[in-house]
């Protein structure tokens, strides 16, 4: 496959993401950029991350939302990553009680 026609099979990916997200369709948000969360292209993977940790968040299953947002700060270092990271991390006692071995 030509690299214009992936690199626009992608971008058109992400963006029907955003606005499924945005039109409070989140299951579908995430079931659309599935597979670009594997994507060697850097920052399609950082944005896939992204759209799936808000997705995780608006389901209110944090703890695959913290995951994504971890991952995405590994590989981006992005502020608004490590924010939304440290905005879901107070809120998770059982996470941190695995993480501590508290349980």
């Amino acid at each position: 496959m030509p690299l214009n026609i992936l690199k626009n099979y992608r971008e058109r990916k992400i963006k029907e993401a955003w606005k499924l997200y945005h039109d409070g369709k989140r299951e579908e948000a995430f079931r659309k950029i599935r597979l670009l969360l594997k994507s060697t292209n850097k920052e399609v993977q950082l944005e896939a991350l992204q759209i799936a940790g808000m997705a995780m968040y608006k389901l209110k299953r944090f703890d695959q939302s913290i995951n994504y947002f971890q991952k995405a700060c590994k590989l981006g270092n992005a502020r608004h990553d490590w924010f939304n990271l440290s905005m879901l991390m107070p809120n998770q006692n059982t996470f941190w009680k695995r993480r501590l071995h508290l349980t």
